[in-house]
């Protein structure tokens, strides 16, 4: 008995480290340079103000498999900070394993990278990879490691899609990791919006950052490089605002698979507001 409150007690203890999910790159290499940049200047020293040890998996000095060692972090450590600069194969690998452990989890990415479809609507701190950019993102990520609630459960694109209960069901049969596979495989094949072509009403909700209410000239500058990229295949019909005016949706049509679509969006949005907003889709169409 004595033994299984000792287990039960180790499982809830949790150590106060972030994990830093980065592309490596060569050891002299473009990429690394640029990586480090960001860990060294921004992230590390954001990080000691709120008392945290920051992780990085090619300066890790035990003994025994890099790969074992990551794996451990990834799904121990209290926060993690993804850069998804460049798309690396092994940041979103890294991420994937992050996510079904639902822990916290912040991502930012240099501006003009295009997310991916899976993660396109998570809120994402886009930066300048320069001096004015590197103050901003510092202070950007200070505001959002302050705000969170360590003894919730964050949603992320698995857990917003799945009922994890329902996905577990089946437990005792096929074993937990096996259930969630299935589970995932299920909304993959059947429930995907990625190849759908059709002219369907969406809503994206777009939320300001920066305290700055919007204005009349963000809604036409959405308007027109939105129309202007997407080659008139994407086009708004209506809008409304919070009280506050900076919480804002945005209804509209996409004569393209709804991905395509609303990168469009997300592109205009990044180049108005520089990465001062988050947006989000909504499918708004009657289920059928």
């Amino acid at each position: 008995m004595a033994d299984e409150n000792n287990q039960s007690s180790e499982k809830t203890i949790e150590n106060n480290n972030c994990f830093i999910i980065t592309p490596i790159g060569a050891q002299d290499g473009r990429e690394r340079r640029f990586a480090d940049g960001i860990t060294n200047e921004v992230i590390e020293p954001v990080l000691k103000e709120f008392e945290m040890t920051p992780i990085v998996a090619h300066r890790i000095s035990e003994t025994g498999s890099i790969n074992d060692q990551v794996i451990q972090h990834i799904y121990k450590d209290k926060l993690a900070i993804c850069n998804l600069t460049g798309l690396n194969p092994n940041v979103m690998y890294e991420l994937g394993v992050r996510y079904t452990m639902r822990k916290h989890t912040i991502l930012i990415c240099e501006q003009g990278t295009r997310l991916p479809f899976d993660i396109i609507t998570e809120r994402t701190i886009f930066y300048t990879n320069d001096i004015a950019g590197s103050a901003e993102l510092k202070q950007q990520l200070k505001d959002m490691i302050s705000r969170i609630d360590y003894s919730s459960e964050p949603d992320n694109p698995i857990f917003k899609v799945l009922d994890f209960e329902k996905a577990m069901g089946n437990v005792k049969d096929e074993g937990a990791a096996d259930a969630l596979i299935e589970k995932l495989k299920d909304v993959l094949e059947n429930h995907s919006t990625q190849n759908v072509i059709k002219t369907s009403t969406y809503a994206a909700v777009i939320e300001k950052l920066d305290n700055i209410p919007f204005s009349a000239t963000d809604w036409n500058g959405l308007v027109h490089f939105t129309l202007t990229n997407s080659n008139q295949q994407v086009y708004f019909t209506k809008s409304a605002a919070s009280n506050s005016q900076k919480v804002w949706v945005v209804y509209f049509h996409s004569k393209v698979p709804v991905a395509v679509g609303f990168n469009y969006i997300v592109n205009a949005v990044n180049q108005i507001f520089s990465g001062r907003a988050n947006v989000m889709l909504v499918d708004t169409t009657n289920q059928e």
